[in-house]
């Protein structure tokens, strides 16, 4: 091959951060996520909302205590709480406690073993509107695309739990509404409609967790024009959300 003999390979498609995660689970079988960032002009995250209820959630599905840096946080200014849940029209609790679980991804041998779900990762948490957590969803997802191009069997299921910690403790801000938008539209823009047979579990997750948090969503103008394009995004958000309503 020409690569091996000029030592060099031509990737135009995958950035360092990507390669370094791959190197980084091919010696290791794990990666080390990135980090959020802070958003600089505070102007953009003085919210004027309310606090989230708790997060009911199984034993299984909280993280075990890490050692991962805690991200510098600036002073609070103004109203920063999260956004508001809208309880006249959707059962908030039903919601987040029946769309977004982890048994809805990867069922049986495909799923990441007991030491890799449980003692190797924390995931970061964000505490407030002034942190952007773009990096943290897209640079992930963009692994996953690499690991489902390249059919890495063993990195996918790895992705979607490392997503899913993080996610199960994501609290939403005006600031990060388009944050979670526009990981959707990455993920729908460059994986499979199906994987065995199925919805792919990257685009599985995506709709899954906006579906758990549709209380929060509810008017949001990013999600309406998602929304309005239609495509494989509404028919797999509908049909999870006609999912729930089924068991109810």
């Amino acid at each position: 091959m020409l690569e091996a003999q000029a030592r060099k390979v031509d990737w135009p498609d995958v950035d360092e951060a990507t390669f370094f995660r791959l190197c980084e689970f091919a010696y290791l079988q794990n990666y080390t996520p990135p980090r959020p960032k802070l958003i600089d002009d505070p102007a953009k995250w003085k919210g004027n909302s309310n606090e989230e209820p708790e997060f009911e959630s199984k034993p299984d599905d909280d993280p075990k205590p890490g050692d991962h840096p805690e991200v510098p946080s600036p002073e609070p200014v103004g109203n920063d709480q999260e956004l508001p849940f809208n309880h006249r029209y959707i059962s908030t609790k039903y919601l987040k406690n029946n769309a977004f679980r982890w048994g809805h991804f990867f069922v049986g041998a495909a799923q990441p073993s007991e030491r890799k779900r449980v003692n190797v990762f924390t995931p970061p948490e964000n505490t407030g509107p002034w942190e952007d957590f773009s990096p943290v969803l897209l640079e992930q997802a963009r692994l996953y695309v690499l690991a489902d191009k390249y059919c890495i069997d063993s990195l996918r299921p790895v992705i979607i739990f490392k997503l899913y910690r993080t996610l199960r403790r994501f609290k939403l801000y005006d600031t990060n509404l388009e944050t979670i938008v526009e990981f959707a539209r990455f993920v729908y823009m460059n994986t499979p409609q199906l994987y065995a047979n199925k919805i792919d579990p990257m685009r599985n997750l995506v709709v899954r967790y906006m579906a758990s948090v549709l209380a929060q969503l509810l008017g949001s103008e990013c999600l309406q024009e998602m929304l309005e394009e239609g495509g494989p995004f509404l028919r797999d958000f509908w049909n999870v959300l006609w999912s729930i309503n089924g068991n109810s």
